[in-house]
């Protein structure tokens, strides 16, 4: 178990053959708490409901310094698919990392040192 500043994750990644219990005691927790479940990559995640990446995005893109910015999302995880469908709604891009098919990023990049390179790091 992680504690997070909103929320709480609870990760199995050491032991995968956990997660259809651990999907179990989310969908029970989340029925009695009201908190919302968000899966990653051998995590569960409990969150506050619209607690996500993308609303992150568009909690900047709102404030004076971001608006008319070009937005990019960069993201290896499922939960970055908030972030990337944020950063659609004001016309700028997500970059998916990693080998994971289904996405609604509109780049790819290999791994971190490809994300390193186009960055210019």
């Amino acid at each position: 178990m992680e504690g997070k500043p909103h929320g709480v994750a609870l990760h199995y990644r050491a032991n995968p053959s956990l997660e259809d219990h651990g999907l179990a005691f989310a969908e029970k927790l989340a029925e009695t708490s009201g908190l919302a479940v968000k899966r990653g990559k051998c995590v569960i995640e409990f969150v506050q409901p619209g607690a996500d990446k993308g609303a992150a995005v568009r909690a900047y893109m709102t404030h004076v310094a971001f608006m008319g910015a070009f937005p990019i999302f960069i993201g290896d995880d499922v939960t970055d698919e908030d972030g990337f469908a944020a950063v659609d709604e004001f016309g700028g891009v997500g970059i998916l990392v990693g080998d994971r098919q289904t996405t609604l990023a509109q780049w790819h990049l290999e791994g971190p040192q490809q994300v390193h390179e186009w960055l210019g790091l």
